[in-house]
């Protein structure tokens, strides 16, 4: 999954059927990695009166219609154990579900989840902990996103780095996963290399 879907979906819902206001509208988006590449997302926001009778007039009480969101935006993705969560009396809610397959493992037994923008504002908080902090604006709304990516206690070597196109992604080990990637590698070189061997003998041989 790449991170940046998250931040277009919610910037492109039916959040921006919101009025023009000055005041920004804010949001958090958590993922906390599991040992196997998948996450638990946490999207969360806390507004203002205004923006709050907003929300509740353009989505009423139908919170389907953010899980429809999601999923239409994260076909690729096997997304379960949708719950939403509201505390009218501070006018914040939580939507939280499970999505598989976030992070990928890549040839050198890497684990890698894609940030899929240039140059990010990131913040290292611990050891397995990480900030991102954007802003972006549509509808006449300026939407303010705090995205914390949590690894798992099992991860490290993490490091921010860039691909071919100048996107940044987290590259990071887990376990004995980069070790079998390794082998995994080696051993289809030497499967290749036995391959050239036997051919090589066999038409010495003919």
């Amino acid at each position: 999954m790449r991170l940046t879907c998250l931040t277009l979906l919610f910037s492109l819902s039916s959040l921006m059927l919101l009025s023009q206001e000055i005041k920004p509208f804010k949001v958090s988006i958590e993922f906390k990695l599991d040992e196997k590449g998948n996450a638990q997302v946490t999207y969360g926001s806390k507004m203002n009166a205004g923006q709050w009778d907003n929300f509740k007039r353009s989505m009423g009480n139908n919170q389907s219609l953010l899980k429809r969101q999601i999923e239409r935006a994260l076909p690729a993705y096997f997304l379960s154990d949708f719950e939403y969560k509201e505390d009218a009396m501070d006018r914040a809610y939580t939507l939280t579900f499970n999505a598989y397959g976030v992070c990928k493992v890549n040839s050198t037994g890497k684990w890698v989840i894609d940030l899929d923008t240039k140059n990010p504002d990131v913040t290292k908080v611990s050891d397995n902990v990480y900030m991102m902090i954007s802003e972006s604006s549509a509808g006449g709304q300026l939407i303010q996103t705090n995205q914390k990516i949590i690894f798992p206690e099992s991860a490290s070597d993490i490091k921010e780095e860039k691909d071919a196109f100048g996107k940044a992604h987290f590259t990071f080990d887990m376990g004995n996963t980069s070790m079998s990637g390794k082998v995994m590698q080696y051993g289809g070189i030497l499967l290749i290399l036995s391959g050239l061997f036997l051919g090589w003998k066999k038409s010495k041989t003919a």
